[in-house]
């Protein structure tokens, strides 16, 4: 993970801001008026698909889609709680280290210098001190489709996108990278047909075998497949093509 002593973190406008871009001094200003405008309640990532299952897997957070010049189209990710204590404290979190915004702009960074496709993160901020409130930027990725959309409207071009997924995966699972909402509605291609890995919330890095690191992607992948009663072959191949991958690469057989 990157040292919290490399990313300078400034104090604008009521907004402690960090960013390890070059033209950091030049955006702040603009980056503290994104973070005072009101977001949208999160699309369901699972893109269209209806029913109570689907509610499983909407994003923990809301959504403001902004720009600013150089970068483009922004999204500005809100953290908000989930579950029960979603009804008492939506969107505050005790501070006990770094921020989840912080954490999760520098797993994006790390993974990004590993080779994975993921969304570039641009910035991460917070209000408070002991409760706190917190932001990420990252770059939009234009004219995504997730797997599921792409399961039901063109099952081919799904199929075909599965060795890129599972050589994304390779590079996380030889690193020991947990990504802790694996699932089909967060892998997405952009409209060049770059596949991309989203929402690296609660990542981390574990002292688990590589191959304990793909048998919970495999759990959690079908998992998300059965529940979601989503087409078969999702889960079919991917399963298929991580154990060939990693049944003789870890010495550690579970």
């Amino acid at each position: 993970m990157l040292d919290n002593s490399q990313i300078p973190i400034r104090k604008i406008s009521g907004f402690y801001i960090g960013s390890l871009e070059p033209d950091f001094d030049l955006i702040q200003d603009d980056l503290a008026n994104l973070f005072e405008k009101k977001p949208e309640v999160a699309r369901n990532i699972l893109d269209g698909i209806q029913g109570q299952n689907s509610q499983a897997l909407e994003g923990r957070g809301a959504i403001l889609l902004a720009s600013l010049p150089k970068y483009g189209p922004l999204v500005i990710k809100s953290y908000h709680r989930g579950g029960l204590f979603h009804h008492l404290v939506q969107d505050r979190y005790f501070r006990f280290g770094k921020t989840r915004g912080q954490l999760e702009y520098e797993m994006l960074k790390q993974v990004a210098e590993l080779g994975v496709n993921a969304p570039k993160a641009v910035a991460f901020a917070y209000t408070g001190s002991f409760f706190y409130k917190c932001w990420l930027v990252m770059c939009e990725i234009i004219g995504k489709k997730s797997l599921v959309q792409l399961s039901n409207e063109n099952p081919e071009l799904c199929l075909e996108m599965i060795p890129l997924l599972i050589s994304q995966l390779a590079i996380l699972i030889k690193n020991k990278i947990l990504h802790i909402d694996l699932h089909p509605g967060n892998v997405v291609l952009d409209r060049e047909g770059k596949l991309f890995l989203l929402d690296f919330d609660n990542a981390r890095i574990v002292a688990w075998s590589r191959n304990s690191v793909r048998n919970y992607y495999l759990r959690r992948w079908r998992r998300a497949v059965i529940k979601h009663n989503l087409p078969d072959f999702l889960s079919e191949a991917v399963c298929q093509g991580l154990r060939k991958s990693f049944e003789e690469d870890d010495d550690d057989k579970n």
